[in-house]
């Protein structure tokens, strides 16, 4: 609605009153009708909203809080009469079992665990958890 004079000084006051560059103060305006009220507010709503985002995490941060790592897993380690299986199973709890080590999650979730699965599990993370 401007000539291109106007518009440039009006971008420009608008960039430098508000702290953003005269790209994003353009486009702001171009996108709320050059209408200088409506693009402040919308960018002082911006702004708002990002040092909301920005102090939650800082806050966050301060609390020195830890994710809370969970493990689950279908083991698929049940009981069986074969004895190659059993011995797959064996191989199997040894994987789990140093998995579980490595990682030293917080809460382990195992479904399907036969009772050697289980006793191995036992003997070697008991002292951990």
């Amino acid at each position: 609605p401007f000539n291109a004079e106007i518009s440039s000084k009006l971008s420009t006051a608008f960039a430098k009153a508000t702290g953003i560059d005269i790209e994003f103060a353009i486009q702001l305006l171009k996108d709320h009708g050059w209408n200088i009220d409506q693009a402040l507010k919308a960018t002082y709503e911006a702004k708002e909203h990002a040092q909301s985002i920005i102090s939650t995490k800082e806050n966050w941060k301060k609390t020195n809080e830890k994710y809370l790592k969970i493990f689950s897993w279908n083991t698929d380690t049940t009981d069986c009469d074969e004895i190659e299986l059993n011995d797959l199973i064996e191989q199997r709890a040894e994987t789990i079992i140093e998995i579980l080590l490595r990682e030293k999650p917080d809460v382990i979730l195992l479904q399907q665990v036969g009772t050697v699965a289980l006793t191995l599990i036992i003997t070697y993370l008991s002292s951990l958890y």
